[in-house]
C-alpha cells in the first residue's frame, strides 16, 4: 500500500470518528427526555430561516450592493491604518 493511500485511509478514519455522534444524533433514538419533547420549527420560523437564506444567497451570487455600501468607510479606515503605520 502506498503512501497516499495510508494518509487517505487515515484520514477517513478519523472523519469516521468525528461524524459518528452526528450519526447517532440523527438516526438513533432519543435518549434525552426533554429533548424529545422539543418540536420542529413551525411555518413562520421556517419563513424566516427560508428568508435569510435567501438573503444569504443574493448577497452570495451579487455582492456589488453591500461593496458599495461599505466603500467609502472602508477607504478611510485603509487611509487611517496606513497612517498610522508611517
Amino acid at each position: 500500500m502506498s503512501p497516499c493511500h495510508r494518509v487517505t485511509l487515515h484520514k477517513l478514519h478519523l472523519d469516521r470518528a468525528r461524524h459518528a455522534p452526528v450519526k447517532r444524533v440523527i438516526f438513533g433514538a432519543v435518549a434525552n427526555q426533554r429533548v424529545a419533547e422539543l418540536k420542529d420549527i413551525d411555518r413562520r420560523e421556517g419563513f424566516v430561516l427560508g428568508v435569510f437564506a435567501l438573503a444569504v444567497l443574493v448577497v452570495g451570487v451579487y455582492p456589488a450592493p453591500l461593496i458599495q455600501l461599505m466603500d467609502a468607510s472602508l477607504a478611510n479606515l485603509a487611509i487611517h491604518i496606513s497612517a498610522g503605520k508611517l
